[in-house]
């Protein structure tokens, strides 16, 4: 899990009630086989269990233009702003993965610190651990902040949210202290791409998971413009409450580790 820094943070109270929900998702998985490591610059929202390791981020922030690959791959393709944050969001999650590495784990997920995970993952994972190279997120939900309907995403998932492709520990570029490359970095920032990336490099790829993983909750800073889309668009967004809501039940609660309705402290002031 990659928590920016409190100097890159537009509400760093929110930040954390947004962290705090997703830990609880986290720590809420029916088979115990499974570690966190929360990687951070300013220590955050902290949660006492097992599973969770705080890792703390030792790097600088780069700027995009001391970036290795600025001019041929950087610059070609996003605005100076954007690259430091995925720059900065993809090494964290490169570095958390070293350490998953070494503790052993064989298949890793990136989670983003404001999404919430089904608890049937870790068990599935642990089911199948033959599987050659992961899985990805195809269904899953997005819920507008404090709704209490959900709006199901019946497939690609993965092409609108971060948290949902699940890989073997081999295909996983070994980290790299000093790198400055957005390349190196990126193996799970292009998370729509993955899929196509495996099947091109490995003549197969990474499977859908069966059943709906993941809640993609959007309040408002989401590194998608998903919310503004369904906000500017307010019929058709009625229509998909319509065509696709699901009630936010106790049965989805319970697997999704949401202890109350998903709020924040922005919304709470």
């Amino acid at each position: 899990m990659p928590v920016k820094a409190k100097s890159t943070s537009h509400d760093w109270e929110r930040d954390n009630e947004l962290l705090r929900n997703t830990l609880q998702s986290l720590c809420n998985q029916d088979n115990p086989a499974f570690k966190i490591f929360v990687v951070y610059t300013d220590m955050p929202y902290y949660i006492e269990d097992v599973n969770v390791t705080y890792i703390q981020y030792p790097f600088d922030y780069v700027k995009a233009k001391e970036m290795s690959d600025y001019e041929d791959f950087v610059k070609p393709q996003f605005e100076d702003r954007m690259a430091q944050g995925v720059f900065d969001k993809g090494k964290r999650i490169s570095y958390a993965c070293r350490f998953a590495k070494m503790q052993g784990c064989t298949f890793i997920m990136s989670v983003d610190s404001d999404d919430l995970v089904s608890n049937k993952i870790a068990s599935y994972i642990n089911e199948h651990k033959d599987e050659k190279y992961g899985w990805y997120v195809d269904k899953g939900f997005i819920q507008l902040t404090n709704s209490k309907v959900l709006i199901k995403v019946p497939h690609n998932m993965n092409h609108l949210n971060g948290s949902t492709n699940i890989a073997q520990v081999k295909l996983i570029p070994d980290f790299s202290d000093d790198t400055k490359s957005l390349r190196d970095v990126s193996f799970f920032i292009g998370h729509g791409y993955m899929h196509d990336r495996i099947l091109q490099e490995y003549n197969d790829t990474i499977k859908p998971l069966p059943f709906y993983a993941i809640i993609y909750v959007l309040h408002g800073t989401n590194w998608s413009t998903y919310d503004k889309i369904l906000k500017t668009n307010f019929l058709k967004t009625m229509v998909k409450f319509v065509t696709r809501g699901k009630w936010l039940s106790k049965k989805i609660k319970k697997e999704f580790g949401i202890k109350s309705n998903v709020r924040t402290l922005s919304n709470e002031q």
